[in-house]
């Protein structure tokens, strides 16, 4: 048995190390958290169990989150999950965020991150309030549960106006949900509007807080997506009080307004500390294949407007999925219920789908569509509520026009059905329509199309 397990071991070209960590701690009890980041950080694991007998012991998986260990797992393992194994390192940037805020100098700076879709700000984000609560935790001598009702997390989403959590809230709260049992964690909408000056923003933000601060809470950290500034990244200081932390990532801009930075930051990013804030700019895509963003940007460059305020700077590749772009034509929503049901590749969708469809639509439309989805138990959106989202299937359903942030909802396929209510997908490429034969046609860019009809 033994045997044969050590065999299979060297197959799977797997290795063990047993750490013990006992040795880390001194006669006091006291971890040496710089010796054990060493160590863990020379045995460079791809997986981490913890055996603990004792719950005292428990700041240990804190100060995993808090030097960055577990945080860097995570992005790694979602990353390769994403690609099936496609892409299994993390880019330098999203790394060199990480180590710089678990520096003991920079964990209190707030964190502020831009990129373009699909480069993982709200994961990033994410992972970064982590850190920063691991910190609190430690700095407030407070063990486990015990940072509950003394240490918030709060998840704002700087773009819905009304009171209910949008996807990306829920999303983000889904990040963070293993450390429930360890702090207050809230969800804030606080609408989209306009940050002309950082005078703006701070009275915005006061007027938030004033909402939600109960005197109770030590220390707060406020986890703040979407934010579209129109004021240089440079006069971010000095608005930071003692007792809240900012993690913001910024809402890709098409032509990135406002975003002034160095000229090596602008060209290849990275991270950058200036005064009490660390800067992070990512370049690079993780979400779409390169046969999703080679459709969605030529549909870009061809539209109408878009062209004119897309920036094309960050289009740097990302992964291969081997699958082209699929465009099927149907008649109505009850025949692409029955085309699911009838071609194998639909038949074999059973998990991680997301349907877009087009909010003008009427409900009683939508109805049948809503409830086939829920049957499946496929993500079913309105193109107007998915900021933050993504899937690796995204179905996107009879929308009038090309709409960027639904097409770039994708991973690694993308299905686009029309039916005859609507003009095929409605594209205008600068005064004239794209239909199907005309994009078939083109060795650009790669699309399959398929005509379907009862």
């Amino acid at each position: 048995m033994e045997k044969r397990l050590s065999n299979d071991l060297k197959s799977r070209r797997l290795k063990f190390e047993l750490l013990n960590v006992h040795e880390f701690y001194n006669e006091l009890d006291e971890l040496d958290r710089v010796a054990l980041k060493k160590c863990i950080s020379n045995i460079n694991p791809s997986l981490m169990c913890i055996s603990i007998c004792y719950s005292d012991k428990l700041d240990l998986r804190f100060v995993l989150e808090l030097e960055a260990i577990f945080p860097d797992l995570r992005l790694r393992r979602d990353l390769t999950m994403v690609t099936k194994g496609k892409q299994i390192n993390l880019d330098t940037t999203q790394r060199e965020l990480l180590f710089t805020l678990s520096d003991p100098v920079n964990v209190e700076k707030s964190v502020i991150i831009h990129g373009p879709e699909g480069s993982g700000k709200s994961i990033l984000a994410a992972e970064a309030t982590k850190i920063k609560f691991s910190h609190y935790l430690n700095k407030y001598k407070l063990k486990g549960t015990e940072g509950k009702g003394k240490i918030r997390i709060l998840i704002c989403g700087a773009y819905q106006a009304d009171d209910r959590v949008p996807v990306l809230l829920q999303c983000l709260q889904e990040q963070l949900k293993d450390f429930e049992d360890f702090c207050t964690l809230q969800t804030q909408p606080i609408g989209e509007f306009k940050v002309g000056s950082l005078a703006q923003f701070s009275k915005r933000m006061e007027h938030v807080l004033t909402n939600v601060i109960d005197g109770k809470h030590i220390h707060t950290i406020i986890l703040l997506d979407e934010l579209l500034p129109e004021f240089s990244l440079r006069d971010w200081t000095g608005i930071w009080s003692k007792n809240i932390d900012f993690v913001i990532a910024l809402k890709h801009s098409f032509n990135d307004t406002g975003i002034e930075l160095s000229e090596d930051l602008q060209r290849i990013g990275g991270v950058s500390v200036v005064n009490d804030t660390i800067l992070c700019i990512l370049k690079k895509r993780f979400r779409c294949s390169n046969e999703i963003t080679a459709l969605i940007y030529y549909l870009l460059i061809h539209s109408d407007k878009h062209w004119q305020l897309k920036s094309f700077q960050h289009s740097l590749d990302s992964f291969d999925s081997g699958k082209k772009p699929t465009w099927i034509q149907l008649e109505n929503v009850e025949h692409f219920i029955d085309f699911c049901t009838e071609d194998d590749y639909f038949k074999e969708l059973k998990r991680d789908v997301m349907v877009i469809y087009d909010p003008s639509d009427h409900p009683f439309t939508l109805q049948p569509l809503k409830k086939f989805c829920n049957e499946r138990d496929w993500m079913c959106y309105s193109s107007s509520d998915i900021v933050g989202s993504e899937a690796e299937t995204v179905v996107i359903f009879d929308l009038p026009e090309f709409h960027f942030e639904a097409f770039s909802r994708a991973i690694n396929d993308l299905v686009i059905v029309s039916t005859r209510r609507k003009v095929p997908l409605a594209l205008r490429m600068k005064g004239r329509r794209l239909n199907l034969a005309s994009i078939s046609r083109r060795a650009q860019p790669p699309i399959i199309v398929k005509k379907r009809a009862k």
